[in-house]
């Protein structure tokens, strides 16, 4: 799957304020675009008239979908954290799916497959190195075999799971600037 473009999302909450950020890359994990949202505070009313949807809410509807609406560059698949699992699903025709190194010993030669649960896959990306875990939610066989098909591709050559680390210190980053900002 040459010429894939891959999409990584992260939310973080702190102190009452959401921000989140998406990157896409090439497969060799080269930013293409990075795109995030100023810090989002509830106000105590929408607290109140959301009460334990809010968090879902501000993720999915406000933070995921402006971001990938935003994109110029539409990926192929986007990665979540598995801490992150309310972010999985479709959203604007684009798969969401968690993804993290399964820190278990190789299942196999590169492109071996496991499927542990309906909604996990193990895969081999590359050989010798930790296998790969994803968790699918709310996607149609197809659009999870696409998905498979690409990580085992695009994963022989980068580290899918190491722009995940990248995204998460860029939001670090731009809270703290925020920080700055509204202190200073």
């Amino acid at each position: 799957m040459a010429g894939s473009k891959i999409g990584y999302i992260a939310c973080v909450e702190t102190g009452g304020r959401y921000i989140g950020a998406l990157m896409v890359t090439d497969g060799a994990g080269i930013p293409l675009e990075f795109k995030y949202t100023e810090p989002i505070k509830p106000t105590r009313i929408q607290a109140i008239l959301y009460g334990g949807a809010l968090e879902r809410y501000i993720k999915l509807e406000v933070i995921r979908r402006k971001l990938i609406k935003a994109l110029q560059n539409r990926p192929d698949v986007i990665f979540v954290n598995h801490s992150d699992l309310s972010l999985l699903g479709l959203s604007e025709g684009i798969p969401v799916v968690a993804l993290q190194l399964a820190h278990i010993p190789p299942i196999g030669g590169a492109g071996e497959i496991k499927r542990p649960k309906e909604n996990e896959l193990i895969a081999q990306a590359q050989e010798g190195s930790d296998p790969l875990r994803l968790i699918f939610a709310g996607l149609e066989q197809d659009a999870m075999d696409r998905v498979t098909a690409l990580v085992i591709d695009a994963g022989r050559a980068a580290d899918l799971a190491e722009p995940l680390e990248r995204i998460e210190k860029a939001i670090e980053a731009l809270l703290k600037e925020s920080s700055a900002k509204e202190n200073g």
